[in-house]
């Protein structure tokens, strides 16, 4: 009789003098109980790093209404790491960019990275609305819902 490698499982070779239908059926339980010893403490180690990782990349989401005005700051009270801005319908861009992706030191921008869309402030993010057309934003037109995803 000998043992696997990494969990110390029985295993039978055929000319063991102890390998009898008593025998097995002690090996396997014990087997078995090695198994889901195993089992369970590779499950807690899943559940607490799922538990981790959740507590270090917070998502947080909201929208606004836009009011016209040519910038404004949504405060988060915290400083995002990256921000998803769309409008409501799920629009991104057409005739003007009304969202994007913005990241720390990178902002979504418009206009072949002329005007910029979205941007990562201290404690939120700055947007900005300029006339319509191409190549302008449209990320705080009057009346209309914006919605984000921020991580922080």
């Amino acid at each position: 009789m000998s043992k696997t490698t990494n969990y110390q499982l029985t295993v039978w070779d055929y000319g063991d003098e102890d390998f009898t239908p008593g025998q097995v059926r002690e090996d396997l339980a014990e087997n078995f109980t090695a198994l889901d010893r195993v089992l369970k403490a590779e499950e807690q180690a899943r559940t607490k790093a799922v538990k981790e990782l959740s507590a270090r990349a917070e998502v947080v989401t909201g929208f606004y209404t836009g009011d016209d005005a040519p910038s404004r700051t949504i405060s988060l009270g915290f400083t995002p790491k990256a921000v998803l801005l769309m409008e409501q319908c799920g629009k991104l861009g057409g005739t003007s960019v009304c969202g994007g992706l913005a990241l720390t030191g990178h902002p979504g921008m418009a206009n072949d990275r002329q005007i910029q869309a979205v941007g990562i402030v201290a404690g939120g993010f700055a947007v900005t609305d300029g006339p319509t057309g191409s190549g302008s934003t449209a990320c705080n037109a009057q009346g209309r819902d914006y919605h984000y995803l921020a991580l922080r």
